[in-house]
This record gives C-alpha cells, sequence and structure tokens, in this order.
C-alpha cells in the first residue's frame, strides 16, 4: 500500500496544471468590432477564428516541428488564401509610408503620407493605384476620410493577392461635386477639373493645380522612389496596362478618368463616380473596354443613383447585382450593390472605408469576397 501511494504521488508531479489557462496574443495594428471575446491576433492585423471545437487556433504540442509564424501560412504551413472564406483572415501584409514631398521637394506639404505595400506570396507582376475620397473638410456631410490610412484592409487585400500596392495620397482637398453641382452640370466641368488634377494642365478657372502636384507626377516620383521602375517606361511614364486603378467617392471617379485616358488592366470605383457627360462611352469613347470596368456601391447611399447612372453611360457588363454575402456575384456581373448597414452609419463608405466597412464577428470585412472579385475576377 505504502509504494502505490508513493506511485501515485510521482505521478502527479508530472500531470499539469488545468488552472488558469492562458492565451498568448500578438500585438495588432487593426481594430476588432467582433462578438469573440479573445481572438489570436497577428502582428499584422488579421484576426483569426477559432476552430469548431472552441480551442484556439495555435493547438497543442503535440511533438511536432511549428511552422515558423512569420503571418504568411496557416497552421499547417500552407500559405493563406485571402479569399477564402473559411479563414476568416485579412492577408498579414506591413504597409509603408511616404510623404509627398519626400519623393520630390517640389510637391506641396501634405499632412497625410502615401502608403505602399509589396506583394505576399507570388507576385502578380501587376500594380494597384488607390485613390482616396475628398478630404474631411471638404465632405459635404458624406464623412469621408482624408486619406489612404482609411482604407488599410483593401489596400492588405490586394497586396495579399499578390499586387504591389500604392495608396496615393493626391491634392483631394477639391469637392468636385461641389465645383461643378447641377443635374446636369456645366456641359464639360467634371471633365475639365478631373484632368487638371490628373494632369497638372491648367483647364479650370476654380482650381490651380501645378505640373508638380498632379496624379501623374506624384505617382512617378514615388514609384522612382520605392524603386519600382518596372512600371515605368524608358521615358519615365507610367506602363498603364500594368496598372489596376481604384478608388474611392471622388478617387474612384479619377480612376474611372484615368481609364477613359489610358489602356488600363482594371478599373474598380467604390461609390463612385458621377453620372457627368465624359462618362458616356458611347460618346466619348475610352480608352479601357467596358468589360475591365467594375462599380461597388451601397443603395443607402445617396449618392447611389449617380453612380448607377454614371456605370451605365461606362456600358458596365451585367445587371445590378447584391452581395451583401461578401462573395463574387453569381453571375458575374459588374455592378455590384449592397443594403447592409455601415458599421458607423456612413452607408458612403460601407464598400471599402475601414471604419464604414461591415466585420464578422472576428472583425476581419465582411466584403472581403467580394474585394477579392473585383481585384481578380474570381
Amino acid at each position: 500500500m505504502r509504494s502505490l501511494s508513493l506511485f501515485l504521488a510521482l505521478l502527479s508531479l508530472g500531470c499539469p496544471s488545468n488552472d488558469d489557462p492562458t492565451e498568448e496574443i500578438a500585438e495588432s495594428g487593426s481594430q476588432s468590432t467582433g462578438a469573440d471575446p479573445d481572438p489570436v491576433v497577428s502582428t499584422s492585423g488579421s484576426t483569426a477564428a477559432p476552430s469548431s471545437d472552441g480551442d484556439s487556433t495555435t493547438g497543442e504540442d503535440d511533438g511536432s516541428t511549428a511552422e515558423p509564424d512569420d503571418g504568411s501560412t496557416t497552421g499547417t504551413g500552407e500559405p493563406l488564401d485571402p479569399c477564402d472564406p473559411a479563414t476568416d483572415l485579412i492577408s498579414p501584409v506591413d504597409l509603408g509610408s511616404v510623404f509627398p514631398n519626400e519623393t520630390d521637394p517640389a510637391i506641396r506639404d501634405e499632412p497625410l503620407p502615401h502608403l505602399y505595400a509589396e506583394p505576399l506570396g507570388t507576385p502578380r507582376e501587376q500594380l494597384l493605384v488607390f485613390f482616396p475620397g475628398t478630404d474631411p473638410g471638404y465632405a459635404q456631410g458624406m464623412q469621408t476620410d482624408g486619406g489612404p490610412e482609411a482604407y488599410t484592409d483593401f489596400l492588405r487585400q490586394a497586396a495579399g493577392l499578390g499586387y504591389h500596392v500604392i495608396g496615393l495620397m493626391y491634392v483631394n482637398d477639391i469637392p468636385v461635386n461641389v465645383i461643378c453641382p447641377g443635374n446636369p452640370p456645366a456641359v464639360d466641368c467634371h471633365e475639365r477639373l478631373r484632368e487638371e488634377i490628373i494632369t497638372g494642365v491648367d483647364l479650370h478657372d476654380a482650381v490651380s493645380i501645378p505640373p508638380a502636384d498632379s496624379i501623374l507626377h506624384r505617382l512617378e516620383r514615388l514609384l522612382v522612389h520605392l524603386g519600382w521602375e518596372q512600371y515605368l517606361d524608358a521615358e519615365g511614364s507610367v506602363v498603364w496596362d500594368a496598372v489596376a486603378v481604384a478608388g474611392h467617392s471622388q478617387g474612384g471617379g479619377h480612376a474611372a478618368f484615368l481609364g477613359r485616358m489610358f489602356e488600363v488592366d482594371r478599373v474598380i470605383m467604390a461609390a463612385s463616380t458621377e453620372g457627368a457627360r465624359w462618362t458616356r462611352r458611347a460618346q466619348f469613347p475610352m480608352r479601357t473596354p467596358a468589360d475591365r470596368f467594375y462599380g461597388i456601391s451601397s443603395e443607402l447611399d445617396a449618392v447611389f443613383n449617380g453612380n448607377t447612372f454614371g456605370w451605365a453611360n461606362m456600358e458596365l457588363p451585367g445587371p445590378l447585382t447584391s452581395v451583401d454575402d461578401g462573395t463574387a456575384p453569381p453571375n458575374g456581373s459588374h455592378q455590384l450593390t449592397l443594403t447592409i448597414d455601415a458599421a458607423d452609419g456612413n452607408h458612403h463608405g460601407t464598400a471599402v472605408n475601414d471604419v464604414s466597412t461591415p466585420r464578422t464577428d472576428y472583425g476581419t470585412p465582411r466584403l472581403r469576397g467580394a474585394w477579392c472579385y473585383l481585384l481578380t475576377n474570381e
């Protein structure tokens, strides 16, 4: 009996305690609005869902050699698929920043920087350039944000799909639809104003954009600064057929106008653009074919009807199709609509703004699958 008691005592010393278990949570720069109280968060802003049996996705130590936790693989060592809804993860991408006049002292001083990211995984050999909406001081109640930092989830998603990514800080304190009011507005007001913002050529009396502050110059100088000259030709101009352009609100209109000026890989318009004269493809041919244009807008947004009128003018393929479930449209339409509530009540930002876009219980954007479709057709 004494020997048995000694054996049981020794055995109990080797058993781990189940009291006070802990979870290690890494520091994250992203916000989580989810219901799960203890998500596992990566250092790059992604959030991992717990497994179906309630355990942490980190799992238990079974004696096997673990893959290094650099955020680029799942627990099994497989690369993360940023379009797989089962992962519920945003691509673990570090966003860099640089102020516009750091790339050229002739550029005016800006309070907000450009953002950029290298591709994660296999590069697509394509560049995504994203244009933010109007500066909040000029947003006329739409609550759009001032710079690329308001769209970091979308930028990370694109980098996770293999794009070189730029969120471009341009002269966005000019409210295009305030300077060009009316329905319809002055015949070519939008056209001249957008072209001056993009090129720096003096075309509109209401603004004065010097060439150094134009979208084209800022983008060219940033590409040189980053060492991404593969997207520039021998003369230092952008190689547009390797570029996808996207933007929110006013920025989406600039993306579409660039698709008119140049043949680009694709155009993505979030909560944009207006149905102005320049959008009439039948009357004013566009260099980028209609089947490379995509739009996404909330039916709850005050500018929704204007957006869809512009899409019709530009002859976007397919009918208006809801993507409220966050996935790609089953019919392959390029005209995507939303009726879900914005996270912050700002329906103008539902489609792509970090603060406004709806989120899952784990804090990741609910529209992630729709974003993948817009960026890849998948």
